[in-house]
């Protein structure tokens, strides 16, 4: 049974490319989004459409407002609306505070939280579900200096869940977050120094499940939530 059209942004590759492939399981039509990896979108979008769905390839880089106007203003014009919104993409620099520059930062606040913002804003009329992709220990920050503003982003990324979440809950809409620890394709896990407790990464297949769960009806009554799925990565 087909629930309408689902955006999952930076589905191109990665835990994105997974979302997508379990949306069009599910029976969403899928908006896949990419910035630059066109080849890998239109595969994606491939996959979904063997799934028995429609798919379109809708390309964006969600630091750039006008670039974020355009995408929402493509999604709206798909048949029935969007019905579920995934915000997946994000940015990562790492470093100090001292040491991010001004752009990075912006970069990071823009397509890490105000993109997905904005996104609901546009969508609202037709939503139903938003799911973010959130970081682990984004719940209970402490002092860091490895990646502090990224972490900041995702933490403005679950108060903002939280308060759409009371926001919207008139309107029907369920708004939650998905926090993993270090995935399978983490740049950090690739350079090493990363503890794991439970001495592996998180997979794709791991978080997916976690959404999936999410998305189904035995969720109906959760809303405004942060699930970790991190093996113990970052608590305190």
């Amino acid at each position: 049974m087909k629930k309408g059209w689902a955006v999952v942004t930076g589905s191109a590759k990665g835990l994105g490319k997974e979302l997508a492939l379990e949306c069009a399981r599910l029976g969403w039509n899928v908006a896949v989004h990419a910035s630059k990896s066109l080849k890998e979108a239109h595969e994606v979008q491939s996959l979904c459409q063997k799934l028995g769905v429609s798919a379109q390839v809708i390309t964006a880089d969600f630091t750039s407002k006008t670039d974020l106007d355009t995408f929402a203003s493509q999604c709206k014009k798909l048949d029935g609306g969007v019905s579920l919104l995934i915000n997946n993409v994000g940015v990562y620099h790492r470093g100090p505070s001292l040491s991010t520059t001004y752009s990075e930062a912006l970069e990071m606040f823009q397509a890490n939280v105000l993109a997905s913002l904005e996104l609901t804003k546009q969508f609202q009329k037709t939503l139903k579900n938003i799911i973010s992709i959130g970081s682990a220990g984004v719940g209970y920050p402490h002092a860091d200096t490895y990646a502090p503003i990224y972490h900041a982003s995702k933490l403005a990324l679950l108060m903002q869940t939280r308060s759409l979440a009371k926001e919207l809950l008139p309107l029907g809409i369920r708004v939650n977050m998905v926090s993993p620890g270090a995935m399978e394709n983490s740049v950090d896990l690739k350079e090493g120094g990363l503890k794991l407790p439970m001495h592996r990464p998180v997979s794709f297949q791991e978080v997916v499940s976690v959404v999936r769960f999410l998305l189904s009806d035995e969720a109906r009554y959760i809303t405004g939530q942060n699930i970790e799925v991190s093996g113990g990565f970052r608590l305190l």
